[in-house]
């Protein structure tokens, strides 16, 4: 399945998808991975902002690649 938020060619990793289907994901789990989930959306819009030095984007365009390659795919 696409994550059009993030991109029209991004979709989840099989064990990201696993773990949301998991009955027993832990509320600790559940909130890390919301945490990411919210940091990455956060990054994307800072990014397509034109305020950012050349040394912040780029800081911030590969936490954004780290957080995205940890839960999804780009195709």
């Amino acid at each position: 399945m696409a994550t059009y938020r993030l991109g029209k060619n991004v979709f989840a990793k099989d064990d990201l998808t696993a773990k949301l289907a998991d009955e027993n994901l832990s509320p600790d789990e559940a909130k890390v991975l919301m945490t990411d989930f919210r940091r990455m959306t956060d990054l994307k819009r800072t990014l397509a902002s034109d305020d950012l030095s050349d040394t912040d984007r780029a800081a911030l365009q590969t936490e954004y690649d780290n957080l995205l390659n940890q839960y999804f795919v780009v195709r």
